[in-house]
C-alpha cells in the first residue's frame, strides 16, 4: 500500500479541481453524485489515497439576521429577568431591613432616654395640669365626679414586678425608672398613659372591660372565661376629696380616715369596685379598693427565694404601704387606715393581723403601721399547716405533661441550660416556666380548689371530708399564721407580735343565695332538706351526746323554720317554699359563724388585744350582690351599694336592694369605727370581771332593719348549734377541721 503523504493529497485534491465541470456548493449532493458512480461489487477495495470530504462554507457557520435578532433578543431577555431578580432581593432585603432597623433605632433612643431618666428626670420639675399629683413614679391625673370637689383615679399601680413574664415573682415596690416603666407603662391600656417630656402621666380614666381586671376566670352567663392579666392585680382605685390646703373643701375634708377595701371569693375571684361618690363624701372617707393576686398567681410556691408562697398578702402589704406613702397627699390621715376585709378579703385581713405589730414602714424617719384597726366580714380565721403532698399547686406542676413538654423544649433550646442547681422539683422548672403564658396557668389552675370551694359553700361538714387551702400557713416567709390556732392556749405560734387595735368581727346571717325556681332539681321541700341535714351531720359520731347529733343541730333550727314560714312572701304556700335556703344557713353557720365565735372570744381571752375594743356584730340584712351586664358579681361592702354604684354597664342587683332606711344603722356603725374605731352604744367583748358583767359568749350586737336589737330566733339557733358543733371534740381542733377554707 502506497503511503500517505500530504503532496499526494494535494496533487489528488487540484486534480479533482479540475476534473470537475461545476461545483454545487452543496456537500451531500456531492456525495450522493459519486456514491452512484461507483460500481457495486462484493468487497470494497480500500483506496490508495484519502478521500477528501467537502468543506463546511463560513457562511454556513454563522447565524443568519433573523436567528442574529432572536439571540440578541434572548439575551437582552436574560439580561433584564437577572436584574429584575436582583432588584427584587434587594427590594425584599430592604423592606425585611427597615423595620429592624427603625427598631433597633428606636430601642437604642429608648435606652439612651431611659439610662439618662434614672438619674436627670427634666419631667420630674414642670407645670402638672390641674388637679394632677405628683408621686415617685408617675404624675396622677384623676377623673372628676358628679360631686364637687370629689375625684376618682382607676386601677393606680402600687407595685411591679421584676419581668413583664415573672407572674410568680414577689412583688416590689416600684423607685427606680425601670420599675416605674414596668408598673405604669408595660401592659396599661394607651388612653391611660402619658409621656410628656421624660414624666410619665397616669390617667385615672375609669375601665370596666375585661382587659383591664385582675387575671382570673370569670363567670360570664354561666360559662367560665379567662380575664384580664397578672399586671393588672397590682393596681388600687381610690375616691378622694382634692386637697388644696386653703380651700373650704380642704378644710372640711381635711384628716379624713382611710378605708381600705379588700374583697374576693374564695382568693380566686375578685373585682373590687368603688362606691359612689356621693357616698364617699357622705361617710367623709378616703375610700381605696385594693386589688391582689389571685389563685394561682397569688398562692403558688415554687420553693425558691422571691417565689412563693402568699404573694397575695405581701401584695395588700404593699398596697397599704402605698396608702401610708401618699395619703397625706390626698388629705387623708395615714394613722387612721381601717382594713375592711370582706369573705377572702377578709381571710387576708386576719393573716396581716397575726403579723400586725411587724408590718411597718418608715415615712420622714417615723416609723409607720400600715392599718391602725380592722373591719372583717364573712371570711375565714382558719389556716390549716399541710404537707408537700397536700400542696395541689405542686402536685398539678410535676405531672403535668403540657408543663413537661415546655421544660424540655427550653432545656433543648440551649446547651447551658440542662444544668439546675435547685434541689427542689419546683425550684428546678421555675426558670423554665417563665415563658409560659398566663392564660394558660389560669387553665391549670387545680382543680382541687374548685372542689373545695363547692364543698365549702354549697354542702354541709361530713366526716372524712377532702378539701385543700389555697393560703399557706407560712410564719417564715410571708408571715401567715393560723389566726384562730394561734390563740390556743397551748399554740407555739409567734402570735405576740399581734399588735392591740379595735377589731370588728362580722358576720351576715342571711346571707344571699342564688337558688333556681320551685321546679329546678334545687328546689327542696322541708322533709327533702331535713334529710340532707341529718345524712350529712350522721356521719359525726359523738358517743357523749345526749341526743343523736343530727337531731340535736336540726331542732335548734326548728323555731327559726317556724318564723321563716310564718314570714313566708303573700300568696305563697308552705309546701311552695324552697327549703334549700336553711341548709345553706346551716352550712354558714357550722363552717363561718362559729368558728368567727371562737375566734372573737378568744382574742380577748388570750390577751392578744387587750386594750382595742372587739365586737363582735351579727347581721339580719340581706347582703345583696350587684352584677354587671355578664352576671358576674362586683365587689363591695353590702350596705354601701345603692342606686348610684357603678359596676360597669348593666348594673343591678340580683334581687330588690336594700332601701336606705334599712342599711342606715349599718352605714352609721361603720361610718362611726372608720373614723374613731369605736361604735356609740355598741357592747364590746370583755372577759367578766364580777357576776352582773355578761358572759363573752352571749356579748353580740345584732343588727336589724331598725338598729341594734335582741337576738331572735336566727340568732338563738346559730348559738345553740354552735355551742354544740365545739363540744365533746375539743374547743379549737373540731371547729378548725370543718370550718371554712380561703
Amino acid at each position: 500500500m502506497e503511503r500517505f503523504s500530504y503532496a499526494s493529497y494535494g496533487s489528488f485534491l487540484h486534480s479533482s479541481t479540475e476534473g470537475s465541470s461545476s461545483f454545487s456548493g452543496f456537500p451531500e449532493e456531492q456525495a450522493q453524485q459519486r456514491r452512484a458512480t461507483i460500481a457495486p461489487s462484493t468487497e470494497i477495495e480500500r483506496p490508495s489515497t484519502m478521500d477528501v470530504m467537502d468543506y463546511i462554507t463560513l457562511n454556513s457557520l454563522l447565524p443568519n439576521v433573523a436567528e442574529w435578532k432572536a439571540m440578541v433578543h434572548e439575551e437582552n431577555r436574560k439580561r433584564i429577568k437577572f436584574l429584575g431578580i436582583c432588584a427584587l432581593v434587594f427590594l425584599v432585603v430592604w423592606v425585611l431591613h427597615a423595620p429592624l432597623a427603625i427598631y433597633k433605632a428606636s430601642s437604642l433612643e429608648k435606652y439612651a432616654r431611659l439610662s439618662q431618666l434614672i438619674y436627670n428626670r427634666p419631667g420630674q420639675g414642670q407645670m402638672l395640669p390641674p388637679h394632677c399629683l405628683l408621686t415617685a413614679c408617675a404624675a396622677l391625673c384623676p377623673e372628676s365626679t358628679d360631686v364637687p370637689g370629689w375625684y376618682v383615679l382607676y386601677g393606680v399601680p402600687y407595685a411591679s414586678l421584676p419581668r413583664a413574664t415573672a407572674y410568680f415573682a414577689q412583688a416590689t415596690y416600684p423607685y427606680t425608672f425601670r420599675e416605674c416603666y414596668l408598673a405604669y407603662w408595660h401592659g396599661v391600656s394607651v388612653e391611660k398613659r402619658m409621656f410628656i417630656d421624660g414624666q410619665i402621666r397616669f390617667m385615672g380614666k375609669q375601665a370596666f372591660d375585661d382587659a383591664s381586671e385582675c387575671a382570673q376566670v370569670k363567670t360570664k352567663n354561666g360559662k367560665p372565661t379567662a380575664v384580664g392579666k397578672p399586671q393588672a392585680c397590682l393596681t388600687l382605685s381610690l375616691q378622694f376629696p382634692w386637697y388644696a390646703g386653703n380651700s373650704l373643701l380642704s378644710q372640711t375634708y381635711r384628716n379624713i380616715p382611710v378605708v381600705a377595701y379588700i374583697g374576693g371569693n374564695y382568693l380566686m375571684n375578685h373585682r373590687p369596685r368603688l362606691i359612689s361618690a356621693r357616698m364617699a363624701s357622705e361617710l367623709a372617707i378616703l375610700y381605696v379598693a385594693i386589688n391582689y393576686r389571685l389563685g394561682i398567681f397569688g398562692f403558688s410556691d415554687f420553693n425558691i427565694e422571691g417565689s412563693g408562697p402568699n404573694h397575695a398578702v405581701e401584695d395588700v402589704r404593699q398596697a397599704l404601704t402605698w396608702i401610708q406613702e401618699y395619703a397625706p397627699l390626698l388629705g387623708a390621715d395615714n394613722g387612721r387606715v381601717m382594713l375592711y376585709g370582706e369573705n377572702s378579703g377578709a381571710t387576708i385581713a386576719a393573716a396581716l393581723m397575726t403579723s400586725s405589730a411587724t408590718d411597718t414602714t418608715v415615712l420622714n424617719g417615723r416609723v409607720q403601721t400600715l392599718f391602725s384597726h380592722v373591719w372583717m366580714a364573712d371570711g375565714s380565721v382558719v389556716i390549716p399547716k399541710s404537707s408537700d403532698s397536700d400542696d395541689q399547686f405542686r402536685e398539678m406542676v410535676l405531672h403535668d405533661s403540657d408543663l413537661a413538654k415546655e421544660c424540655k423544649n427550653w432545656k433543648n433550646s440551649s446547651k447551658d441550660r440542662t444544668d439546675f442547681s435547685r434541689s427542689h422539683p419546683l425550684g428546678r422548672m421555675h426558670e423554665c416556666l417563665e415563658y409560659v403564658t398566663y392564660r394558660t396557668w389560669l387553665e391549670k389552675t387545680p382543680l382541687a380548689w374548685y372542689h373545695s370551694r363547692i364543698v365549702d359553700q354549697t354542702r354541709l361538714p361530713q366526716e372524712g371530708e377532702r378539701r385543700t387551702s389555697i393560703i399557706k400557713h407560712d410564719p417564715y416567709i410571708s408571715r401567715v399564721e393560723n389566726p384562730l390556732g394561734m390563740l390556743h392556749p397551748l399554740s407555739e405560734g409567734w402570735g405576740t407580735e399581734m399588735r392591740n387595735m379595735p377589731v370588728v368581727v362580722f358576720s351576715t346571717m342571711n346571707r344571699y343565695f342564688d337558688h333556681k325556681q320551685s321546679n329546678d332539681s334545687e328546689h327542696w321541700t322541708v322533709a327533702e332538706a331535713e334529710k340532707k341535714v341529718k345524712d350529712a351531720l350522721n356521719s359525726f359520731r359523738k358517743p357523749t351526746a345526749q341526743l343523736p347529733y343530727a337531731k340535736a343541730i336540726w331542732s335548734a333550727y326548728k323555731p327559726y323554720l317556724d318564723t321563716l314560714i310564718q314570714w313566708r312572701r303573700d300568696g305563697e304556700a308552705p309546701h311552695e317554699m324552697n327549703y334549700r335556703a336553711l341548709y345553706d344557713v346551716i352550712n354558714n353557720d357550722l363552717r363561718g359563724s362559729c368558728a368567727y365565735n371562737l375566734y372573737a372570744k378568744y382574742l380577748q381571752l388570750s390577751r392578744k388585744i387587750e386594750y382595742g375594743p372587739i365586737y363582735r356584730i351579727l347581721s339580719r340584712l340581706q347582703a345583696v350582690p350587684y352584677v354587671d351586664k355578664d352576671n358576674a358579681p362586683c365587689d363591695a361592702p353590702f350596705f354601701l351599694m345603692n342606686e348610684d354604684f357603678d359596676c360597669g354597664e348593666g348594673t343591678k342587683p340580683l334581687t330588690n336592694a336594700l332601701t336606705d332606711e334599712q342599711r342606715e344603722m349599718m352605714v352609721r356603725a361603720f361610718m362611726q369605727f372608720a373614723h374613731y374605731g369605736s361604735i356609740l352604744g355598741a357592747r364590746q367583748l370583755r372577759v367578766p370581771t364580777s357576776p352582773s358583767m355578761p358572759a363573752l359568749e352571749t356579748t353580740y350586737n345584732i343588727i336589724g332593719e331598725m338598729g341594734i336589737t335582741t337576738a331572735g330566733t336566727r340568732e338563738i339557733a346559730m348559738l345553740t348549734a354552735c355551742k354544740m358543733w365545739v363540744s365533746d371534740e375539743g374547743v379549737f381542733d373540731h371547729v378548725m377541721k370543718y370550718a371554712r377554707f380561703n
